[in-house]
Protein backbone atom coordinates (compact mmCIF):
# COMPACT_ATOMS: atom_id res chain seq x y z
CA UNK A 1 0.00 0.00 0.00
CA UNK A 2 1.10 3.57 -0.74
CA UNK A 3 0.35 5.82 2.21
CA UNK A 4 0.83 9.56 2.66
CA UNK A 5 1.36 10.64 6.26
CA UNK A 6 0.85 14.38 6.77
CA UNK A 7 2.57 15.55 9.94
CA UNK A 8 4.63 12.38 10.00
CA UNK A 9 7.71 13.96 11.59
CA UNK A 10 5.95 14.70 14.87
CA UNK A 11 5.76 12.38 17.85
CA UNK A 12 2.59 10.47 16.95
CA UNK A 13 3.01 10.70 13.18
CA UNK A 14 6.57 9.38 13.26
CA UNK A 15 5.46 6.32 15.23
CA UNK A 16 2.81 5.66 12.60
CA UNK A 17 5.38 6.06 9.79
CA UNK A 18 7.66 3.57 11.55
CA UNK A 19 4.84 1.05 12.05
CA UNK A 20 3.66 1.37 8.44
CA UNK A 21 7.21 0.81 7.21
CA UNK A 22 7.49 -2.30 9.38
CA UNK A 23 4.30 -3.59 7.76
CA UNK A 24 5.79 -3.18 4.28
CA UNK A 25 3.87 -0.07 3.23
CA UNK A 26 5.41 2.49 0.88
CA UNK A 27 5.24 5.63 3.01
CA UNK A 28 5.60 9.26 2.00
CA UNK A 29 5.80 11.79 4.83
CA UNK A 30 4.79 15.42 4.32
CA UNK A 31 5.80 17.77 7.12
CA UNK A 32 6.80 21.43 7.46
CA UNK A 33 9.04 20.58 10.45
CA UNK A 34 7.58 23.46 12.47
CA UNK A 35 7.45 21.13 15.45
CA UNK A 36 8.49 17.77 14.00
CA UNK A 37 11.98 16.46 13.38
CA UNK A 38 13.35 15.10 10.11
CA UNK A 39 15.41 12.55 12.04
CA UNK A 40 12.17 11.06 13.42
CA UNK A 41 11.15 9.83 9.94
CA UNK A 42 12.95 6.51 9.71
CA UNK A 43 11.48 5.08 6.53
CA UNK A 44 10.04 6.06 3.17
CA UNK A 45 10.14 9.31 1.21
CA UNK A 46 10.11 12.71 2.88
CA UNK A 47 8.60 15.90 1.47
CA UNK A 48 9.41 19.10 3.35
CA UNK A 49 6.59 21.57 2.97
CA UNK A 50 3.36 23.03 4.24
CA UNK A 51 0.05 21.36 3.49
CA UNK A 52 -1.31 24.86 2.82
CA UNK A 53 0.82 24.94 -0.34
CA UNK A 54 -1.60 23.90 -3.08
CA UNK A 55 1.13 23.50 -5.72
CA UNK A 56 3.13 21.27 -3.39
CA UNK A 57 0.08 19.09 -2.71
CA UNK A 58 -0.65 18.82 -6.44
CA UNK A 59 2.91 17.62 -6.98
CA UNK A 60 2.76 15.10 -4.16
CA UNK A 61 -0.47 13.58 -5.52
CA UNK A 62 0.78 13.69 -9.13
CA UNK A 63 3.91 11.66 -8.31
CA UNK A 64 2.14 8.75 -6.67
CA UNK A 65 -1.31 7.27 -6.28
CA UNK A 66 -2.04 6.81 -2.58
CA UNK A 67 -4.24 4.13 -1.11
CA UNK A 68 -4.62 6.09 2.12
CA UNK A 69 -3.81 9.50 3.59
CA UNK A 70 -3.27 9.94 7.33
CA UNK A 71 -3.37 13.41 8.85
CA UNK A 72 -1.36 14.09 12.03
CA UNK A 73 -0.40 17.73 11.38
CA UNK A 74 -1.29 20.00 14.26
CA UNK A 75 0.04 22.50 16.73
CA UNK A 76 2.30 20.81 19.24
CA UNK A 77 0.56 22.41 22.23
CA UNK A 78 -3.20 22.63 22.70
CA UNK A 79 -2.82 26.12 24.19
CA UNK A 80 -1.30 27.34 20.93
CA UNK A 81 -4.44 26.28 19.05
CA UNK A 82 -6.71 27.92 21.60
CA UNK A 83 -4.77 31.20 21.67
CA UNK A 84 -4.61 31.53 17.88
CA UNK A 85 -6.42 34.63 16.67
CA UNK A 86 -9.26 34.36 14.15
CA UNK A 87 -7.08 35.29 11.15
CA UNK A 88 -4.51 32.60 11.96
CA UNK A 89 -7.24 30.07 12.67
CA UNK A 90 -8.86 30.83 9.29
CA UNK A 91 -5.56 30.24 7.51
CA UNK A 92 -5.13 26.83 9.18
CA UNK A 93 -8.73 25.80 8.44
CA UNK A 94 -8.20 26.71 4.78
CA UNK A 95 -5.02 24.60 4.78
CA UNK A 96 -6.88 21.61 6.26
CA UNK A 97 -9.49 21.95 3.52
CA UNK A 98 -6.86 21.93 0.75
CA UNK A 99 -5.72 18.43 1.61
CA UNK A 100 -8.95 16.56 0.78
CA UNK A 101 -9.54 18.82 -2.22
CA UNK A 102 -6.09 17.93 -3.56
CA UNK A 103 -6.76 14.24 -2.95
CA UNK A 104 -9.74 14.32 -5.31
CA UNK A 105 -7.81 15.63 -8.30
Amino acid sequence: MNILVVGGAGYIGSHMVKRLGQRGCAVTTLDDLSSGHRDAVLTGDFVHGDMADTALLRGVFARRKYDAVMHFASFIEVGESVRADDARRSVRIAAYQRLPLSMRR
